[in-house]
C-alpha cells in the first residue's frame, strides 16, 4: 500500500505549482532589484549635483571678486555652464 502525504508532499507544496511560496518570492526579486538600483542611481546623481555646487561655492567664496562681477551677465552664464 502506498502512503500519500508526508515530507515529499510538503516539499512539493512549498516549491511546486504556480502558487508556490518560493516562486512567488522569486518573482518579486527582479522588481526589488530594480527599485534598489533606481534609488542608488538617484542618490549618486544627487551627490554629484551637491558636489558640483559645493565646488562652485568654494571657488566663488575663495576668490577675490569685486561686487560688480556678480551683476555681470557673462558671469551669470559662466555659473550656468557645467564644469569639466
Amino acid at each position: 500500500m502506498v502512503q500519500r502525504g508526508g515530507r515529499g508532499a510538503a516539499a512539493l507544496a512549498w516549491f511546486g505549482g504556480v502558487g508556490g511560496r518560493v516562486w512567488q518570492f522569486a518573482s518579486v526579486l527582479p522588481l526589488l532589484a530594480l527599485v534598489i538600483g533606481l534609488v542608488a542611481i538617484q542618490d549618486s546623481h544627487t551627490h554629484a549635483q551637491i558636489s558640483e555646487a559645493a565646488a562652485i561655492d568654494v571657488d566663488l567664496l575663495g576668490d577675490d571678486l569685486p561686487p560688480e562681477a556678480y551683476r555681470d551677465a557673462g558671469f551669470v552664464e559662466f555659473l550656468k555652464t557645467p564644469r569639466s
